[in-house]
């Protein structure tokens, strides 16, 4: 059991951590830039924390009781799928290229305000970290795609959502 605890205690703290490079990063985006799209038609860094914003927001109105994500996968597509991608999203800490977000977690076009939404992200990833961390290593938390994911899961891919987002900013903030 020890080992199980520590597990999620160093799950967690990744997870913190993880989050607090996400505020710095985006802290240093210039004002300028924080609601411009990035090229290749992608999100601005404004609707990336936005999106981050939205996922947590869904996480934790699960953790309260309520409805969360929709799950969108069959039984079979969501296994394959957990075997082919989530087994390696897990251990390599990478997202695929061209992964969709699902509607209730896609952001608006803007414009957002940078202080006041990587407040509102701070926000709501401490209120689900504390909400997460009650629950027990066996608790499910759903996935649009993946289904229900465990505790531990569940902590190790918002760090992996959480860090792919933040390398997404990073590219602005140095200007590329």
């Amino acid at each position: 059991m020890t080992t199980r605890v520590n597990g999620v205690e160093s799950l967690r703290a990744a997870h913190h951590a993880g989050v607090a490079a996400l505020v710095a990063t985006a802290r240093e985006v210039p004002e300028a830039l924080w609601n411009v799209a990035r090229p290749g038609d992608k999100w601005s860094p404004a609707q990336i924390a936005e999106h981050l914003r939205l996922s947590y927001l869904a996480g934790n109105a699960e953790l309260d009781g309520g409805v969360g994500l929709r799950l969108r996968t069959s039984f079979w597509m969501r296994t394959i799928l957990r075997i082919v991608y989530l087994r390696k999203i897990l251990r390599t800490g990478k997202i695929p290229a061209g992964a969709r977000a699902p509607r209730e977690i896609r952001p608006g076009a803007g414009p957002f305000s940078r202080d006041a939404t990587i407040a509102a992200v701070e926000a709501e990833s401490v209120r689900f970290e504390n909400a997460l961390a009650t629950r027990a290593p066996g608790h499910a938390l759903t996935h649009h795609v993946f289904g229900r994911l465990d505790t531990l899961r569940t902590w190790r891919f918002m760090t992996v959502h959480t860090e792919h987002h933040r390398r997404q900013i990073e590219e602005t903030a140095a200007g590329t």
